[in-house]
């Protein structure tokens, strides 16, 4: 099992440290859990998981043969990242940022989760390390699409290249997703709006 822990290789540090620059992103709150001003850490320490990332290794160690699409999703990704793409930060360390608030709200219209609060609120985030990549690639794109198929998939997200699925003849144009490895520092609160407005 301890195979999908994911390993601590993307955090780089300098030998001569300079000033730290901070990034500034925007991620939506679906859930009702963040605060202005907070700071998220990683749980457990410094070289822990983030909320995320507990969620999932605790359902994959507790699976016991049970595996949801979402589950496997997320299990292939990181072992995919450890084998291929070490420099990029594990999604099971990071939160999910957005290069403005409509992309922000764009991704929130895309998750069919239905435990989400009733107000999805928009929060500034400032990272000090982040990865964009293309979250189109992580999307079923057709009937009878096997794990392989979206193994391949996922080769492409963590190596940054674009998608340009056509769906229908119609073609998607990529998704920016942002990941930032925690630590992360939470801003001022930008936008709120009714879940069922969006």
């Amino acid at each position: 099992h301890g195979v999908l822990l994911p390993d601590n290789r993307a955090r780089m540090h300098s030998p001569h440290p300079s000033p730290i620059q901070e990034h500034r992103f925007f991620h939506a709150d679906g859930w009702n859990k963040l605060t202005p001003n907070q700071d998220i850490q990683p749980v457990g320490g410094p070289t822990g998981l983030s909320v995320f990332g507990v969620n999932y290794v605790r359902q994959w160690l507790d699976a016991d043969g049970q595996l949801t699409p979402a589950l496997v999703r997320e299990m292939d990704l990181e072992l995919i990242r450890q084998a291929a793409f070490g420099h990029r930060s594990s999604r099971l360390r990071s939160m999910f940022c957005a290069r403005s608030i409509d992309d922000a709200l764009h991704h929130v219209r895309r998750n069919t989760s239905n435990n989400r609060h009733a107000v999805v609120r928009v929060f500034e985030v400032y990272a000090r390390e982040f990865h964009e990549l293309d979250s189109m690639w992580l999307d079923l794109v057709g009937p009878g699409v096997n794990r392989a198929f979206m193994q391949a998939r996922y080769s492409r997200c963590w190596s940054g290249d674009m998608s340009s699925d056509q769906i229908s003849g119609i073609v998607r144009p990529p998704l920016i997703e942002v990941l930032t490895p925690l630590p992360i520092r939470i801003g001022g609160l930008v936008h709120e709006a009714p879940l069922a407005q969006l």
